[in-house]
């Protein structure tokens, strides 16, 4: 019996130490050296602690290849054989939010924004609840992102149903729009292979079909999303129909690019 519990002492010791010494910032390091060259998705953070079911961070940064990116206050890491599991959460999206559109915070109880990506050997399950974001775009600026989105990296194909919350809308009527919510239903799939590039990469067609309704407005239509395998924004092209109490119905015809999107009130093809 001693000589069993010697056995198991040496065995809990040797653990811990083999825990403690693991070099966990370079293997974590490396997984999103590995995420970021299949995905496109870029992952820093502030602060890191170690324990035995995953990774803790502080001051986490999340940018994505559209040009998007988010923040959060505090974030989980776990691995396992499946992959990781990652989890975000933002104290208050509300204040997050005004502080990247530049105005004051809101009043009244915070509001807590959470994500999680579960990524795969080859699929990532994205989900969002309330999440402030940064899209890039010149027009939708910082929004609430809630919904779920299923993307297979290895196929290039996806799926989702997200809810955009937008404080503010420029660019498609002759005045600005507030508070509007934007629904889309998404899918992704390459585009055609005459369309690669020189290193064999082909974009990313994003076809999005909206909803869009406020008060005093409401609106519908279809646009579709091209990548750049170089890094540039992604081309836009679409029509949207916008039925608005105080200026009647108009339809737009959408494109340019995501960061800078141009709109043709002249009317829809």
């Amino acid at each position: 019996m001693k000589s069993w519990l010697k056995v198991l002492a040496w065995f809990a010791v040797f653990t811990l130490v083999f825990i403690w010494r693991l070099p966990y910032e370079t293997l974590l390091s490396r997984i999103m050296e590995s995420t970021q060259s299949h995905t496109g998705i870029a992952i820093s953070w502030r602060e890191m602690e170690m324990g035995l079911t995953g990774v803790h961070l502080e001051g986490l940064d999340v940018a994505l290849p559209s040009g998007s990116r988010f923040s959060a206050d505090k974030a989980f890491i776990g691995y396992s054989l499946s992959g990781l599991h990652i989890e975000f959460t933002q104290y208050d999206s509300g204040k997050i939010l005004a502080a990247a559109r530049s105005q004051s915070a809101p009043s009244g109880e915070p509001r807590p924004g959470q994500a999680s990506f579960q990524i795969g050997a080859s699929q990532i399950d994205f989900k969002s609840d309330n999440l402030a974001i940064d899209t890039g775009s010149r027009d939708l600026g910082a929004i609430q992102l809630g919904g779920r989105l299923q993307y297979d990296y290895r196929r290039s194909v996806g799926k989702g149903v997200l809810n955009l919350k937008l404080p503010s809308l420029k660019g498609s009527l002759p005045i600005e729009l507030y508070n509007i919510e934007l629904g889309s239903t998404l899918t992704i799939e390459p585009t055609p292979r005459s369309s690669q590039d020189a290193a064999g990469a082909r974009p990313l067609r994003i076809t999005n079909r909206l909803k869009l309704f406020n008060e005093n407005v409401t609106g519908e239509g279809q646009v579709i999303l091209t990548t750049s395998p170089s890094g540039h924004s992604p081309s836009l092209e679409g029509d949207l129909t916008f039925n608005a109490k105080a200026f009647g119905v108009h339809k737009v015809h959408l494109s340019g690019t995501w960061a800078n999107p141009e709109w043709n009130l002249a009317g829809a093809k």
